[in-house]
């Protein structure tokens, strides 16, 4: 250890710069948990392991709901999770990641083609909108497992 690096460890509040095993027992130990951490949020927010899927239904769901309705089906019970099989497949694009853009063109391509309402600037506008703030959502979520 240089003299420089010496000084830095007494600087930093060490009686005494650390021992070589002592340094390496902890960089082991912090990889540990690093690795933990990582796997706990990769396997939370896997699909199906419950995590995502808790996601969309406990967060977005609700979320979106006030926000995207195309077919006009909000306050009726029996179509309260009409859109969820939509969230699940963004859900999978933004983990793979996908741009805001990219999930618009999705909700564009779901109300235009796979519901067939046809193209609407306003329904675009909206889904650009809300496909910003899906993203944000997911960001948000990721952050707070990841603590």
């Amino acid at each position: 250890m240089s003299e420089l690096e010496a000084r830095h460890y007494l600087a930093n509040g060490a009686e005494t710069r650390p021992d070589g095993r002592d340094a390496l027992d902890w960089a082991a130990e912090t990889r540990a948990q690093i690795d933990k951490a990582r796997a706990r949020r990769l396997t939370s927010f896997a699909l199906g392991a419950g995590g995502l899927a808790h996601v969309v239904e406990t967060v977005w769901s609700p979320r979106v709901a006030e926000e995207w309705d195309p077919i006009h089906v909000r306050g009726v019970p029996e179509a309260a999770d009409e859109y969820d099989t939509y969230l699940g497949q963004i859900a999978s694009r933004l983990r793979e990641g996908a741009t805001p853009e990219d999930v618009a063109a999705f909700l564009n391509d779901v109300e235009e083609v796979q519901m067939g309402l046809g193209v609407s600037v306003a329904a675009r506008r909206r889904n650009q909108a809300l496909a910003a703030r899906l993203r944000f959502w997911y960001e948000e979520a990721i952050a707070a497992e990841a603590q």
